[in-house]
């Protein structure tokens, strides 16, 4: 297989892929791309993990933020991270839209966004119904 072809298939210099019957535009590619990355990492899983079920951390409910939400300052206290580690982390999972804050005066909460994990998904079952029909021409 030459360098830049991808399955028989060529792919420009901005990775697009052309010759597909069944493809994504690359905005939502690239969409689906930074959701996998910001997950891929495994502080940041087990931060989507935290946010998820703050319980199964040993982390209780506070009178000052839902019961989603955790305050960085309880983050710092979980994870073995520099400061500027979490930070960055936790902007990775921001800018991929996995995660949204709230301030309350000098603290910050973060709290997952269920509908961007429901939508990678069904991102994943679709490719996953797809490839079980067949659908790249591989029948």
């Amino acid at each position: 297989m030459k360098q830049g072809e991808v399955t028989g298939h060529r792919q420009s210099d901005r990775g697009e892929i052309s010759g597909l019957k069944y493809g994504t535009d690359a905005g939502t590619a690239a969409g689906t791309a930074s959701v996998h990355k910001a997950l891929s990492h495994p502080v940041r899983l087990r931060i989507a993990e935290l946010l998820a079920d703050k319980g199964a951390f040993g982390v209780a409910d506070e009178e000052c933020c839902a019961v989603s939400e955790v305050c960085v300052c309880r983050m710092k206290d979980l994870f073995d991270l520099s400061p500027p580690a979490l930070s960055h982390h936790l902007a990775v999972l921001r800018r991929a839209g996995v995660v949204e804050t709230r301030r309350d005066g000098t603290r910050i909460y973060y709290r997952l966004r269920p509908e961007r994990l429901r939508w990678l998904a069904d991102r994943l079952l679709t490719l996953a119904a797809e490839s079980e029909r067949g659908v790249c021409g591989e029948e």
